[in-house]
């Protein structure tokens, strides 16, 4: 776990291979893995959180976490998982309104 100068946590670690703030959503891919949709502390104080993504193989023999690239400052609305695939869906505030991007997850490690 993180604290910050007053003691509050600011993030911690559930597994080894990821600190992170948040989840946000988790799903069950259809090759029988889970998916969690994280949020990713900044490198330092003044950059902004980013999402991430944690995968556990449904046997737990591996785990895979990374930053979803081009992340930092967007928000997690939740996962899709279909036959299809899955994916992240991620908003930001806009001047007009909000921008929506949708993001593949639970590639890595296949």
């Amino acid at each position: 776990m993180g604290f910050d100068g007053e003691g509050t946590v600011t993030w911690s670690k559930v597994i080894p291979e990821a600190r992170v703030t948040d989840v946000f959503a988790g799903a069950r891919t259809p090759d029988g893995k889970a998916v969690f949709l994280v949020g990713v502390p900044g490198a330092s104080a003044d950059q902004p959180a980013a999402l991430g993504e944690t995968v556990l193989a449904a046997d737990g023999s591996s785990v895979v976490a990374r930053e979803l690239e081009d992340s930092a400052g967007w928000f997690a609305a939740g996962i899709l998982a279909s036959e299809a695939g899955t994916s992240a869906l991620i908003y930001a505030p806009t001047e007009t309104g909000m921008a929506w991007r949708e993001l593949g997850v639970a590639t890595q490690g296949d």
